[in-house]
């Protein structure tokens, strides 16, 4: 069992080491606890903050936490426990809130960041949810949001940035795909890697959960859409 969950671990982490060897980085904001590194001009800046009842209240994330930069380098949007902010740190969303079906979704070991190629206003989300974060009894199961920066915020209605869905990935996975969510008692079983943009305009995303690996392929039709076209191919049985 141990074996097996260190092969997973090493080929998702050669996978993401290959993938982001071919090009040069494409964000270069590493998100930290209430502040961001900026590898373009090697300082930390601390994210900004506001209010506690519209924005960041400048507390380090207790699950996971990630930031995006814009075309330029700079903060453009980032994610606390769920909680997206734009680059002013007013709140814009919460993955928790829209969640179907409803979870706390906040992330386990981390949360990625994935830009939709040809549309540089979409990201997709994909973090762990889970119905009590408390409660180990409860399995991790990776979630999937999209986010539309030019449109404006439902509950912020003066900042853009809308959070259009929240779903879980098995939803929409085929029928007869093998289940995708995480095992109870484990608290960080999902982990994600994404590759940067391809020669085909496309992006690869895997995700894996304990004696699974599945790939995804977004492209400019988006990340739901491409999903059908591929499949586990790890199991606890058998690798291929």
């Amino acid at each position: 069992m141990k074996s097996m969950k260190f092969i997973l671990s090493s080929m998702i982490l050669g996978f993401a080491f290959i993938l982001t060897a071919q090009t040069p980085s494409q964000n270069n904001i590493w998100s930290m606890t209430g502040q961001y590194y900026d590898s373009d001009d090697g300082y930390i800046y601390s994210l900004p903050t506001q209010n506690p009842n519209i924005g960041y209240d400048g507390l380090p994330a207790s699950n996971a936490s990630n930031a995006m930069q814009d075309a330029n380098g700079d903060l453009l949007f980032f994610i606390v426990d769920g909680e997206i902010y734009d680059k002013e740190g007013y709140m814009i969303g919460n993955l928790s809130w829209i969640s179907s079906p409803t979870n706390e979704v906040k992330g386990t070991s981390e949360i990625a960041i994935i830009p939709q190629p040809g549309n540089c206003s979409v990201y997709y989300i994909v973090a762990a949810g889970s119905q009590d974060f408390l409660n180990t009894n409860y399995n991790r199961k990776p979630y999937l949001a999209k986010l539309d920066l030019s449109q404006y915020s439902d509950i912020n209605a003066s900042r853009k940035g809308k959070l259009i869905e929240c779903v879980s990935i098995q939803s929409i996975l085929p029928s007869n795909a093998t289940p995708i969510e995480g095992q109870p008692i484990r608290q960080a079983n999902v982990y994600i890697a994404a590759s940067k943009l391809r020669n085909d305009n496309s992006r690869l995303v895997f995700i894996t959960t304990p004696y699974r690996l599945y790939r995804f392929k977004v492209d400019n039709n988006g990340f739901p859409q491409a999903v059908a076209r591929f499949h586990p191919k790890l199991s606890r049985d058998s690798i291929s």
